[in-house]
């Protein structure tokens, strides 16, 4: 957390929003502008850990309201900037499931399409169903001799049929199945990562919210105090320090 929120990205994105360049009146056109703008920025603008584990932002600014805005907009931006980083992550793995989708569909395209023929060419449309089936039917007729003898030619061929191309048929069978399932455990995870792209969600929890001050922060009274002192001191040494050389002159 805290080093989105002291990013780069983020600071400029304040910078941008509120001018800060007008309010601190530095020139754009300053070949160092962004060396003193982010300067003075992080003179004015602190982000830190507190003993409790949390993240304490705190602004200084010569308008009060102002500095409560930018607080309560770094934190905006530090939930967009997670936001657009977990985007980033899951679109990388919408991504690679829709590749991996595509491998799938060309290999059940592929399988289908050799099951197409076989079923077409040697009318063999479920081997497991088919081989008990005609194995059965095939000895019944042999057995019984009560089927005619074009019959028994249909049973055979298709008995020959299986005998020579059931394996394969099976193994495309297995194949097609196992290409299905995994295509749609691959929608399921497209969909899930999709959802997770979509939603909109904050990732920062606001402990107390920012609070423009009710009065100044700098500079503190004792300073006024200590520079009133400090002045009236050097004033009065230096007019001792006239009278002395005038008394000797």
């Amino acid at each position: 957390m805290l080093e989105i929120l002291n990013s780069r990205d983020v600071k400029h994105k304040v910078i941008e929003a509120f001018r800060l360049d007008t309010v601190y009146r530095i020139d754009r056109e300053d070949p160092f502008f962004m060396t003193n703008m982010l300067a003075r920025y992080n003179d004015n603008i602190n982000v830190g850990k507190t003993r409790f584990e949390t993240a304490e932002i705190s602004v200084m600014d010569y308008d009060a309201q102002r500095a409560s805005n930018i607080c309560d907009s770094i934190i905006q931006f530090y939930n967009r900037k997670v936001r657009d980083m977990h985007r980033a992550k899951e679109w990388e793995m919408i991504e690679i499931v829709e590749r991996e989708l595509d491998k799938k569909q060309q290999e059940l395209d592929k399988v289908s399409s050799e099951l197409g023929i076989i079923r077409k060419d040697y009318g063999i449309l479920d081997y497991k169903t088919q081989a008990e089936r005609v194995t059965e039917g095939y000895m019944n007729a042999l057995a019984g001799g009560r089927v005619s003898s074009g019959d028994v030619r249909k049973i055979q061929d298709l008995y020959n049929n299986l005998a020579e191309q059931g394996i394969k048929a099976r193994i495309l069978e297995v194949q097609f199945g196992s290409a299905v399932r995994a295509m749609d455990s691959l929608a399921r995870m497209r969909d899930i990562h999709l959802a997770e792209f979509e939603k909109e969600i904050t990732y920062a929890h606001i402990v107390e919210p920012p609070q423009p001050a009710d009065k100044k922060s700098y500079p503190v009274r004792w300073m006024i105090v200590a520079f009133s002192l400090f002045s009236a001191l050097f004033l009065a040494l230096l007019v001792f320090l006239v009278l002395d050389h005038r008394k000797y002159t």
